[in-house]
């Protein structure tokens, strides 16, 4: 997927937490593409998705969150360039939503 073309998406309100038969999330299908081939691309479009509004801390039905196919493509060696700032942007959106979720909840009556 091209950046442009998720970005499009988002603009015509596409769901980018709507899940496939394994739970998955557009989010959790680009890291887990990481796996085969990593690029700049892939690293814009985990930013756009997540600017849409995409989930980091949703977990498909194996259990797994989209930073867990991040992190699996860091054993291999040809992508490693590009691996740890998706990780780190991944992980960065978790904590943000975290402490989002911890604040909600505190201030409610």
């Amino acid at each position: 997927a091209c950046p442009a073309a998720v970005g499009l998406l988002l603009a015509y309100n596409a769901d980018p937490n709507a899940v496939n038969s394994n739970g998955q999330t557009p989010l959790h299908a680009v890291c887990r593409r990481m796996l085969f081939s990593s690029s700049d691309v892939q690293e814009q479009v985990v930013e756009a998705l997540l600017a849409g509004g995409a989930d980091p801390m949703r977990r498909d039905s194996a259990g797994l969150l989209p930073v867990d196919y991040a992190r699996h493509s860091v054993h291999v060696p040809l992508f490693k360039s590009h691996t740890p700032s998706v990780i780190e942007r991944l992980e960065r959106a978790a904590r943000w939503r975290a402490r989002r979720t911890a604040l909600y909840l505190r201030d409610r009556p």
